[in-house]
């Protein structure tokens, strides 16, 4: 019995599978769908009978089967297992037919509900219809509007393309316009810098008519380096020249005066060479003279030391030194030392000779003579700064300090003045007092201008002395230990000589020239109030 009832169910869950099917189609929202709907129901009742009366009729076979057991028996466990599993799928399936029964019964509301809504609908179609209508009209309109916008972007499009073009055209041409003025300016701006080169270049033979200077790194590349040993300076040469050539030391705008009144011992002192007093028809080798301008009366000329060094063929480095440049300080022009380092292969300055004063001497504005006339003149790259024995001139550093010093002093005023160096050189401005009181100085050079009182403390009677006297002037100079016997007093003298020596016990050596009416004494000095 049990059997035939799962038999049944079985039968049932098929039928109601079917129904779903049916039930769970969509409902048309007009009158044909929901009439369709109701035959559909009728049919499915219909259908539930016909399935009760199969029932009825599986439920005598399930009896016969029941019959057919006993010959069955040995898969009893498998059909058991099967009755069990398809037990379980009626259950399943009779929530199923339950829940498609609710869903019946919520279509047949929702039918309800839809013949409502139709009814009510009825009566807004119509406005509904010419609303769609009037939007589709506008929609159209809207289209149209959009097309002809679209048709004109693209007519700017096209325009935008051809302008784009032209631009671009117009751009790669400004761009080729602008690197060919970039290249342009960039070579003006080389151009300049070539010529800023040039002008420094030749800012080294300013002054010198006809002079050349040549590049010095495609020229030998000619190199020195300057050091200090005391007041001593050293000059290191190297270069690639193979040829015979000379070094030109050249120290301009210094001590234009001080060879005529000590006939170049100043000179002498600072560079350990002879002087050749510049008097008429004599052989100069140590001095030339750049043009500063040159004006209606002729050339406007300053003076320059030369010393010069010989190099021979294949000699690519040499060494040479000088005792004391700093005395080179002195400008009495007030204008600034100028040091020029340069070389002249043989051959390639015609003008390197030594020259002749000319009687009975150089006409007013008549050029002079200078060693690289015409010449081409291959400056001396410095190595480094230039050491604190010539500080005075432009670009000197303070890399040194040397044991004993230099003290140069121009256009001295009155006053008393203590100095503590081993070389002194003095110029003094017209009129005085002045009170000098010299302690360790073994080299002294002193020029006295117009109506000028001076008096001098030597502490060292071993001492090498240059005086010179200005006119009108009077000079007292008190040497310590020179001893009363020895003392000297000289006015000028129309017509007498008016220059004298004074050799002291001690070995030194004072020298002095006499200006128009002045006078000088030489004293002796105890240092009574122990300066010394």
């Amino acid at each position: 019995m049990k059997q035939n009832i799962s038999a049944v169910l079985l039968c049932l869950l098929m039928i109601a599978s079917s129904l779903a099917g049916c039930m769970g189609t969509d409902d048309s929202t007009d009158d044909s769908a929901i009439a369709e709907l109701e035959n559909e129901i009728t049919m499915q009742d219909e259908k539930i009978a016909e399935l009760e009366a199969e029932v009825a009729t599986l439920i005598t076979q399930h009896q016969e089967a029941m019959d057919e057991l006993a010959t069955v028996q040995s898969t009893l466990q498998t059909t058991q297992a099967s009755l069990d599993s398809a037990e379980a799928n009626a259950t399943i399936h009779q929530a199923e037919i339950s829940s498609l029964e609710a869903e019946r019964e919520i279509a047949l509301a929702e039918v309800s509900m839809l013949n409502e809504l139709m009814s009510n609908m009825s009566d807004q179609s119509n406005e509904t219809l010419e609303s769609m209508a009037l939007q589709i009209a506008e929609l159209n309109q809207h289209m149209s509007n959009l097309s002809l916008m679209l048709n004109e972007s693209y007519d700017r499009h096209q325009e935008n393309v051809t302008l784009v073009t032209q631009l671009t055209v117009e751009r790669d041409n400004l761009q080729a316009a602008l690197d060919q003025a970039n290249n342009t300016i960039a070579g003006y701006l080389q151009d300049a810098a070539d010529a800023q080169a040039m002008a420094e270049l030749q800012d080294h033979v300013d002054g010198i008519i006809n002079a050349v200077a040549l590049d010095s790194e495609s020229n030998g590349d000619p190199r020195v380096t300057i050091t200090n040993n005391g007041l001593s300076t050293h000059f290191s040469y190297t270069s690639n020249i193979t040829e015979e050539h000379t070094i030109y030391v050249e120290i301009c705008n210094s001590s234009d005066t001080w060879e005529f009144n000590f006939d170049g011992k100043l000179f002498q002192a600072a560079t350990g060479l002879n002087w050749v007093s510049m008097q008429s028809d004599a052989e100069i080798r140590n001095y030339a003279y750049r043009i500063s301008y040159i004006d209606t009366y002729g050339f406007n000329l300053y003076g320059c030391y030369i010393l010069k060094t010989p190099v021979s063929s294949n000699q690519f480095n040499t060494t040479f030194s000088y005792p004391n440049l700093n005395l080179f300080e002195y400008s009495p022009d007030s204008q600034n030392p100028e040091l020029y380092i340069s070389v002249c292969k043989q051959n390639d300055c015609p003008q390197t000779a030594d020259w002749r004063m000319p009687y009975p001497n150089f006409r007013y504005g008549e050029l002079h003579p200078h060693y690289f006339l015409g010449g081409n003149v291959i400056p001396v790259t410095i190595n480094g700064e230039l050491p604190c024995t010539i500080s005075f001139f432009a670009g000197a550093g303070t890399s040194c300090q040397p044991p004993s010093c230099t003290d140069v002093m121009e256009n001295v005023g009155s006053g008393t003045y203590i100095i503590d160096c081993e070389s002194i050189a003095l110029g003094e401005s017209p009129y005085g007092p002045t009170n000098y009181t010299m302690l360790n100085a073994s080299t002294i050079f002193f020029e006295q201008n117009v109506y000028g009182d001076s008096e001098i403390y030597v502490c060292d009677a071993s001492a090498s002395a240059y005086l010179f006297t200005g006119p009108y002037g009077t000079a007292d100079v008190f040497i310590l230990g020179m001893g009363s016997s020895d003392e000297i007093n000289h006015t000028y003298t129309t017509g007498n000589p008016n220059s004298g020596i004074l050799d002291t016990s001690s070995g030194g050596t004072f020298k002095y020239k006499l200006g128009a009416w002045s006078d000088i004494s030489l004293l002796d000095w105890n240092d009574p109030d122990g300066v010394c």
